[in-house]
């Protein structure tokens, strides 16, 4: 889990869950999703998620 995720509020969280789907769906758009740069991205999304159901 990303170092940060813990100690955000569910509204950051909330809001950074929206700017990585975001982010993937515009690289993916671009052709550029199944490069190995966006496998981090993929890794934080799910902390995320993870950490949110946490918090419900």
């Amino acid at each position: 889990m990303a170092n940060y995720v813990p100690t955000m509020s569910k509204k950051d969280l909330l809001e950074l869950r929206e700017i990585l789907k975001r982010t993937i769906k515009e690289a993916e758009e671009k052709g550029e999703g199944t490069l190995i740069g966006l496998v981090g991205t993929y890794a934080e999304l799910e902390d995320v998620e993870e950490r949110l159901k946490e918090l419900v």
